[in-house]
């Protein structure tokens, strides 16, 4: 079983690439799952009072009972559109004080065989969300929250333990695609 972890903020191109990877592979007789988690769902609860490190140790829990509910062993390719480095990169924009627990509780997890990196600028991540007819536009899918995740993204990339492949998501879907392709 190989995991691939797609990581990157909304607006970059994860889910696109992860369909199109998805078909290549069935096509070529692979079985595949696709996992799919919350980031901080902060969008469900914006009239209440919730403490973030609250909400953050809740969509850990939700990942680990995610990732572990699966018998992953039986695919030969695991497509995570967001795994920890997602997570954590979310934590420090919502300032979680709690990050070593996080931390803790995101270990519990084999780490993905290769992670993908969406580096998109902001501006042509918004663009995408404000384009997309597929989904509406979620409260946190702004400037103000998708800015700070981006450098937590890239200050996490260098710090990141597992092997990291970063694509120009700035480029249209056929590039992308070729070049996640090379790493596959």
């Amino acid at each position: 079983m190989k995991i691939i972890a797609f990581c990157g903020i909304d607006g970059a191109g994860k889910s696109t690439q992860i369909d199109i990877l998805r078909s290549k592979l069935e096509r070529e007789g692979k079985k595949v799952k696709v996992l799919k988690t919350e980031i901080f769902p902060l969008y469900l609860y914006k009239n209440d009072v919730i403490d973030n490190d609250i909400l953050a140790l809740s969509t850990a829990l939700d990942f680990l009972k995610t990732y572990f509910a699966q018998n992953l062993k039986e695919y030969d390719f695991v497509l995570c559109d967001r795994y920890t480095l997602c997570h954590i990169s979310f934590a420090q924009t919502y300032n979680v004080n709690n990050m070593d627990l996080l931390n803790a509780l995101y270990s519990l997890v084999q780490k993905p065989d290769i992670t993908i990196y969406f580096k998109v600028d902001l501006s042509v991540a918004l663009d995408r969300i404000a384009n997309r007819t597929s989904k509406k536009r979620q409260f946190d899918e702004t400037e103000e929250i998708l800015g700070p995740t981006l450098c937590n993204y890239e200050k996490n990339i260098i710090t990141n333990k597992n092997k990291c492949v970063i694509v120009d998501a700035n480029r249209n879907v056929k590039y992308v695609t070729e070049q996640i392709l090379k790493y596959i």
